[in-house]
């Protein structure tokens, strides 16, 4: 839940930011309606042009914080459920059928798997950044024909390590991002 909260900080930081600018832009509009219709102190095209000015300064402001509090919920639950699948993939993978399969693909490598003819070998372009961390957290480490030992990245893995495709003769030939089942 830690690195949740981090990675999303900025977020965070930028939600405070325009909610601030949300609430003062507010209170000029109330502000120039309370000089309008209460005070009587400006005229109709003044108000005017400042409430269409307030408004759409309104809106591009309400489009934003609309970006940002696209966040979950309930975010432990759901890091709680990527941990469960995370520590169960193999399973799910043989029990699932077809489609389930193709969805779990795509949710671990978003980017799809490339198989290398040259090196006859299954290539993952990019790791979903939950499953990339909690390998890390885990501390599972892959070793290079260097023999040097390191942590996943999310760049150029072999896909094969994950134990989620079928077998290399299975797609032989082929050149696919998508495996096909």
């Amino acid at each position: 839940m830690e690195e949740y909260n981090e990675m999303n900080k900025e977020s965070l930081e930028h939600q405070k930011i325009l909610t601030a600018q949300l609430k003062e832009i507010d209170n000029r509009i109330d502000s120039l309606e309370e000089s309008r219709y209460v005070l009587k102190e400006i005229g109709q095209e003044t108000f005017d042009k400042f409430y269409s000015r307030y408004s759409k300064e309104r809106n591009l402001i309400s489009t934003e914080l609309e970006k940002c509090t696209g966040s979950i919920s309930n975010p432990e639950e759901v890091i709680n459920q990527a941990i469960a699948l995370s520590s169960n993939l193999a399973m799910v993978w043989r029990s699932s059928n077809t489609g389930a399969k193709e969805k779990l693909q795509t949710l671990v490598f978003p980017d799809g798997i490339i198989y290398d003819r040259q090196n006859e070998a299954f290539r993952t372009p990019k790791v979903n950044y939950i499953f990339n961390r909690i390998a890390q957290q885990v501390g599972n480490t892959v070793t290079n024909e260097k023999g040097t030992d390191y942590h996943f990245d999310n760049q150029s893995l072999l896909a094969d390590q994950t134990g989620l495709e079928p077998a290399t003769s299975a797609v032989t030939g082929r050149h696919s991002n998508q495996l096909n089942y």
